[in-house]
């Protein structure tokens, strides 16, 4: 009897615990809410609009992006409760501060976190088919993901390749960094829409760069992102799955 008391006695849930744990969930729920205007701004570039602008009233942002005010004022508002952007009630006026633009408008800083937040709605567009392999196993196809996430994947890594892989990741390699400043060939498997080899491209013209995905327009795209940045002829990119790697990439 003493026994069961005492584990019923440990079961009993902590009140400040599962208050803090359902501050955090409704936190994330909240989060989560607001997630379709964060996909929104960055979508319609609201967030692009305010960089830089100073002070704007509703009217002056619809005015910049030809967007409606009405709903742009309910989009400001909530941007302001999320403390995205902020708010002057003397002069009815929204900013979007310069340390937030660098997160939300900034493609090339460091911590632009956008392109993670363009990939978020085919994770809960695609929750049935990940439901159903729950129960019956097997995968969600490649192909049924929409180009949100594969562009969302490469706007969010990209900032890493451009600001840090050469000088800071691969010199962190001395041996490999002088391979590449002397002239290497680099295979790249699995490379998405190309951004990790251009990167690397633009960093050591003496090296030749190729890239294998399994996902034809990704590697369509790389290639006339290859050609519009002058480096194709030293960085190419094929259709091909990691299990069937040409000879030459050995």
């Amino acid at each position: 009897m003493a026994t069961s008391t005492a584990v019923s006695q440990q079961q009993q849930p902590s009140p400040e615990k599962t208050m803090s744990f359902a501050f955090r969930v409704v936190g994330d729920l909240a989060a989560m809410i607001n997630g379709p205007l964060f996909y929104i701004g960055d979508k319609l570039g609201i967030f692009k609009a305010m960089d830089g602008a100073g002070p704007l009233s509703t009217h002056a942002l619809a005015q910049k992006t030809g967007l409606n005010e009405r709903y742009l004022r309910e989009w400001l508002s909530a941007m302001t409760a999320s403390e995205y952007v902020t708010y002057d009630p003397g002069t009815h006026s929204f900013t979007l501060p310069p340390e937030h633009a660098a997160v939300l408008a900034h493609e090339d800083h460091p911590f632009f976190v956008a392109g993670m937040m363009q990939m978020i709605p085919d994770h809960y567009r695609l929750i049935p088919d990940t439901t159903k392999c729950f129960q019956q196993g097997g995968g969600v196809p490649y192909s049924n993901f929409s180009e949100d996430t594969f562009i969302g994947t490469e706007r969010l890594f990209r900032t890493g390749y451009i600001n840090f892989l050469a000088h800071q990741w691969l010199a962190a390699m001395p041996d490999v960094y002088a391979k590449l400043k002397s002239g290497a060939k680099v295979a790249d498997v699995g490379c998405g829409r190309g951004q990790a080899l251009l990167a690397l491209a633009k960093e050591f013209p003496k090296s030749t760069f190729i890239g294998y995905d399994n996902y034809a327009p990704g590697i369509e795209y790389a290639n006339e992102n290859a050609k519009k940045n002058g480096v194709a002829d030293r960085l190419h990119f094929e259709v091909c799955s990691a299990n069937v790697l040409p000879q030459s990439a050995d």
